[in-house]
């Protein structure tokens, strides 16, 4: 298991017992997840740089200077590196070298992860901007501007972009033209990334409510949770998992009726606990500001 912490260390878990593997020391903290890949750990920090670390050893392959901090999470396809900054770049390494295949200006701070789907890179940015580029050449395909700041990562799926803004709004966008499909007035900001699965999305707010929606953004159920919700949800096997602000609880909920399974309750009490959970192997791993990493369910 690989996780970030604010302690500015890149921690390797053994995923069983929770040992320390090893851990990697950044120059700042590192507040987003690790992308994995070919044997290495690309990760970002507020010290302005994305590394690439050796996934067996710990070591460092090399880094990269960007302009301002990163709090975007890499990803990682075809030994290309795509990572935004808050200096409103989006950069694309060799993940082998680190050299650059291309810096675009995207005019905003990019503090979301940048989804890859047919050779196109779509991100959003905090100037309220969509963009999609082309993944070899960083040529921009389309742009749209939706007025406000866009903390969630996109979702492309079956040539469709879902994309949230704090503005309250959730937009459907054509992948390849990023012309307006529908868009949906949530009446709450959105600043976590939605989860589209087959014929539903699923989308959390900042006032504590979980949407299932179908694809035409019609609402099929709604839950109250009770706290707001910043970091994406996750979903298995008819499960959602979601992970709430402030008073560190963790919920399941079945993902056909909104009906909650169960929820456990952290050692946490405060702000700021925006750590997404991660199912593997019948186990969820969830980090928390408490200091902890936890490990729920049966190997």
């Amino acid at each position: 298991m690989f996780i970030g912490s604010r302690d500015h260390y890149l921690y390797v878990l053994d995923a069983l017992t929770g040992a320390v593997i090893w851990k990697f020391e950044a120059g700042n903290e590192i507040v987003s997840s690790p992308a994995v890949a070919d044997g290495r750990v690309y990760v970002g920090s507020l010290d302005h740089r994305i590394y690439a670390v050796d996934a067996e050893t710990g070591s460092e392959v090399w880094h990269v200077e960007s302009r301002d901090e990163i709090y975007a999470s890499a990803t990682v396809v075809d030994g290309i590196v795509y990572i935004g900054s808050g200096d409103g770049h989006l950069y694309a390494l060799d993940a082998a070298s680190g050299a650059t295949v291309w810096d675009v200006n995207a005019s905003g701070s990019i503090w979301a992860s940048a989804a890859v789907s047919d050779g196109v890179v779509t991100i959003g940015t905090i100037a309220g901007e969509v963009l999609a580029l082309d993944a070899k050449t960083g040529a921009e395909r389309w742009r749209y501007t939706v007025g406000d700041v866009i903390w969630a990562s996109p979702v492309v799926s079956n040539g469709v972009v879902t994309i949230a803004s704090q503005h309250k709004t959730l937009y459907a966008l054509d992948a390849a033209t990023g012309d307006v499909i529908w868009e949906l007035k949530a009446g709450a900001p959105i600043n976590s990334t939605p989860v589209v699965i087959e014929d539903r999305i699923f989308v959390a707010s900042a006032v504590g409510t979980i949407s299932a929606l179908d694809l035409q953004g019609k609402s099929i159920w709604q839950a109250e949770i009770g706290g707001p919700l910043y970091a994406a949800l996750s979903y298995s096997d008819g499960v959602l998992y979601a992970v709430t602000e402030k008073d560190g609880s963790i919920f399941a909920l079945d993902a056909s009726t909104g009906a909650q399974l169960w929820r456990f309750q952290t050692g946490y009490q405060g702000d700021w606990r925006s750590s997404s959970a991660v199912l593997a192997g019948g186990v969820l791993y969830v980090g928390s500001n408490d200091g902890k990493v936890y490990a729920l369910g049966s190997p």
